[in-house]
């Protein structure tokens, strides 16, 4: 199973750098590079999805590590794909807005996020089994939930 894992992320490794080095036109080159890893995706999906890990940790390093560095890039040039179709032509003036607004999406994101992005950032592991083990309780949903349920007491306390 290592073996398989290894081979098809070395492999969509060197595919992915090769497209990289001839990487002229965003809108022509890209959409190879997202079929790709759409591909080794699909390879790595049929492989773990049925598969039962060794142990928690060898399923905790595949969505720690292992899926997050070839994910991370399929949303990077997805991205970067869109922002370069809905370009807008125009002046200089129109482009800085439209980038604007690009980046303020991407820190919107960020700020929304910016728990989770501490947390792995940071090398921490104490959440991992609640992030990176399938089956667990979403974690994430827990907070926002645990957050909905004090702001409405809270606004209910100050409303009286």
């Amino acid at each position: 199973m290592k073996d398989k894992i290894k081979n098809i992320a070395e492999k969509l490794e060197h595919q992915i750098r090769m497209h990289e080095l001839d990487l002229n036109d965003r809108i022509k080159d890209i959409p190879q590079i997202i079929l790709l890893l759409e591909q080794g995706f699909s390879e790595l999906k049929e492989i773990v999805s049925f598969y039962k890990f060794k142990s928690e940790m060898d399923e905790i390093f595949f969505f720690k590590i292992i899926k997050p560095k070839f994910f991370s890039k399929l949303i990077y040039y997805r991205k970067v794909y869109n922002i370069e179709m809905m370009r807008p032509n125009g002046q200089d003036c129109v482009l800085k807005n439209y980038f604007i607004n690009e980046l303020n999406q991407l820190e919107n994101f960020y700020n929304k996020n910016i728990d989770f992005y501490k947390y792995y950032r940071s090398g921490s592991t104490h959440l991992d089994k609640y992030f990176f083990l399938r089956g667990k309780q979403d974690i994430q949903m827990t907070m926002e939930t645990f957050y909905w349920r004090n702001r409405q007491t809270l606004w209910s306390a100050y409303s009286r």
